[in-house]
Formats: C-alpha cells, sequence, structure tokens
C-alpha cells in the first residue's frame, strides 16, 4: 500500500494498484509496475546485459575519477550512472554476443571546461610524462585549472590516475607505473578540472602505450572478451570475433554498484 507523506498532491512511496511511487536524489517519481515478462532473454535483453557488465567491469576501479570527471551530471543520478551511460552508448562495439570497448571512444571526464591542447605521453622507467600547451588565456579556461591523468590498464583492470597534483599552466606532470605492468595493454586520458566552480572538460585519448614506450592512438585495437584484441586494419570492428563475453558478467552486473540505478542517462 503506498503511503503519501506530503499531503494529496505531493509524492508517494510504495505501491498503488498498478503504479509504484518513490524518490531518487529529492526528486518524486512514479513508475508503471513491473510486468511478468515470458521470455527475460531476448538477444536484445542479452545484449543489452553484457554491455552493462563490460562498462560496469570497465569503471568500477576508476571511481574516484570519475567523481569530478562526472560531477555535472550528479542532480538526478550519481557520478558513475552518468559514465556508465556514455560507455555503453558510445564506447562499447560489436555483435551479440561479441562485444568490446574501443578505447579511442572512452570519455573519462565531460564538461564544457577548455580541454587540454596538443597532449602527449611518454613512457620510461615505469614512468609516464603527460604533457600539454597552456591554452589557460583561451575562453573556459585558467591557469588553476587542475591537470587529471589516467591511465588505463586493460590487461589487468586496473587504473591510475591523479586530479590534483599539477595545473594547466604546469604544462606537465607525472605517474608512477606498477612494475608489473610492463607490457599490458595501457591507454592515456587527460582531463581538466576547474578549482573555481565545477567546470571540468571533456578528456582527450592521447593514446595506446607501444612497447617502445611511446603512445599512439588506436595502438591497441578494439578490445574483446577480456583483453582479446582485433586491430587488423581495414576490418570492420563492429562485426568481429563470436566469442561470449557475457559468460561472466551476470553476477557483475548486479552488486558492484548496489543502491545505483545503472539505467542513468546522461544525455550526451
Amino acid at each position: 500500500m503506498g503511503k503519501i507523506r506530503q499531503g494529496i498532491l505531493g509524492g508517494f512511496n510504495g505501491t498503488v494498484g498498478t503504479v509504484v511511487g518513490g524518490s531518487w536524489k529529492g526528486t518524486a517519481y512514479m513508475r508503471g509496475k513491473a510486468q511478468s515478462i515470458k521470455n527475460p532473454r531476448t538477444e536484445k535483453q542479452m545484449a543489452q546485459r553484457i554491455k552493462f557488465g563490460i562498462a560496469q567491469k570497465f569503471l568500477k576501479v576508476m571511481t574516484g575519477y570519475l567523481q569530478t570527471g562526472y560531477r555535472n551530471y550528479t542532480q538526478h543520478q550519481t557520478a558513475t550512472n552518468a559514465a556508465m551511460s556514455h560507455t555503453v552508448r558510445n564506447c562499447i562495439v560489436g555483435k551479440y554476443p561479441t562485444f568490446g570497448i574501443d578505447p579511442s571512444k572512452v570519455q573519462v571526464s565531460s564538461g564544457s571546461l577548455m580541454p587540454g591542447r596538443f597532449c602527449t605521453v611518454k613512457v620510461a622507467n615505469n614512468v609516464a610524462t603527460f604533457a600539454w600547451e597552456d591554452n589557460s588565456d583561451e575562453s573556459h579556461a585558467s591557469v588553476d585549472d587542475f591537470a587529471m591523468p589516467l591511465i588505463y590498464n586493460f590487461t589487468k583492470r586496473e587504473a591510475i590516475f591523479t586530479t590534483e597534483e599539477a595545473s594547466r599552466v604546469d604544462c606537465k606532470v607525472t605517474l608512477k607505473l606498477p612494475a608489473d605492468w610492463d607490457g599490458d595493454m595501457l591507454s592515456c586520458y587527460i582531463g581538466f578540472a576547474s578549482v573555481q566552480n565545477n567546470g571540468v572538460s571533456n578528456s582527450v585519448y592521447v593514446g595506446d602505450v607501444k612497447s617502445d614506450g611511446s603512445v599512439e592512438p588506436g595502438a591497441n585495437g578494439i578490445l574483446y572478451n577480456d583483453g582479446v584484441i582485433d586491430n587488423t586494419p581495414g576490418q570492420d570492428n563492429t562485426s568481429q570475433g563470436t566469442g561470449s563475453e557475457g559468460e561472466d558478467t551476470k553476477d557483475d552486473t548486479k552488486g558492484d554498484n548496489k543502491g545505483e540505478d545503472s539505467s542513468g542517462d546522461v544525455g550526451l
């Protein structure tokens, strides 16, 4: 039975007939009561579950970064859900049942702040050095904007990052790589965040780390099935492979972000 706590015109909690009422981040909502589904495992439904599982595994190691990177989208959802929405919509490629992530489409921060210019990364002696041009004189940029570099390890599903160690005017920041990352598939990104307001930039995909320590966009190709790569030039990466990424995603789509609505729409 639903209960109205704010008068007859207020929102309500509970079930009234076929309507369910509740609230999220202070906003009252109503939705239809879920109907029984005769076939809950259609190809379209299974494909969506696999995509959510892939996105959740990808994002869960960078939650601390996303709190800043997607802080402009938290009015009606969490920062992680906003990043999840973008990742599922824009970064996952392939055809059921085989999906993968295109590192070049990943966006670890999103907003209208001016991004970095001419961003580069070099890796030597387990240290990644990010560099960029000082464009603090441009609109929507400031000398004290924080630089936020991030390196994602697709082999180990790990990430290293910093959000407050360098400013836009410094034009350089370093990240220490774990010793056991040598030879792994690494992708590099950098965003900027204002210290004067909530402004955040779209992140820049700088590229993937090659064996010689140089960084080149697209070097890792499309990453399918827990690290299996398809980077064959000229092939359509949206139709390659016959694996089954979804086999171990059932449990991962539940519990890691308990209490969060992973269907959030960031509207990017």
